[in-house]
C-alpha cells in the first residue's frame, strides 16, 4: 500500500509540474500574441499614415502636371502666336487682319465664353482647342483648313 500511495503521489506530482508548465507556456504565448497584436496595430497605423502620404503626394504631382500644362500652353500662347502673322504673311502673301490668342465674348446670361483662335485669315482657319474636351479627342489636334 505505502508503493502505491508513493507512485500515486509521484504521478500526482508529474501532473501538478505538467500543469504549471503548461499553464506557464499559456501565460508566454498571451503575453507574445498581446505583443503581435500590438505590432500589427502599429503596422496598420503605418500602412494608415503612408496611404494618406502616398494619396497627398499624387494630388501634388496631378496639381504640379496641371501647371506644367498650363504652362506649355502659355508657350505656345508667347512663343507661337506672337510669329502666326509674320508666317502667315509669308506663306500666303497676304496681310494678316485678325490675331486673336483669347477672345472673350460675353454671352447672354452674362457668363464670359472664351474662344481660342490663334490665326484670323479668310483662307486660313487655326483652332487650338484644350485636350480636357472630349471633343479634342475626336477630332485631332491641331489642324489647318484652308478654303
Amino acid at each position: 500500500m505505502q508503493d502505491f500511495v508513493r507512485s500515486v503521489g509521484a504521478e500526482f506530482r508529474k501532473l501538478y509540474n505538467s500543469q504549471r508548465q503548461t499553464e506557464a507556456e499559456l501565460r508566454l504565448f498571451k503575453d507574445e500574441m498581446r505583443i503581435f497584436k500590438d505590432e500589427m496595430s502599429d503596422f496598420k497605423e503605418e500602412m494608415r499614415d503612408f496611404k494618406d502620404e502616398a494619396r497627398r503626394q499624387l494630388r501634388e504631382m496631378n496639381k504640379k502636371w496641371g501647371e506644367l500644362s498650363t504652362k506649355l500652353g502659355t508657350l505656345v500662347e508667347d512663343l507661337v502666336a506672337p510669329s502666326l502673322p509674320r508666317i502667315i504673311e509669308e506663306r500666303l502673301n497676304e496681310p494678316t487682319y485678325d490675331l486673336m490668342v483669347r477672345l472673350k465674348r460675353r454671352l447672354p446670361n452674362e457668363r464670359v465664353k472664351e474662344f481660342r483662335r490663334p490665326g484670323g485669315h479668310p483662307r486660313l482657319r487655326l483652332s487650338q482647342q484644350h485636350q480636357s474636351d472630349p471633343a479634342y479627342h475626336r477630332r485631332g489636334r491641331l489642324r489647318g483648313r484652308h478654303r
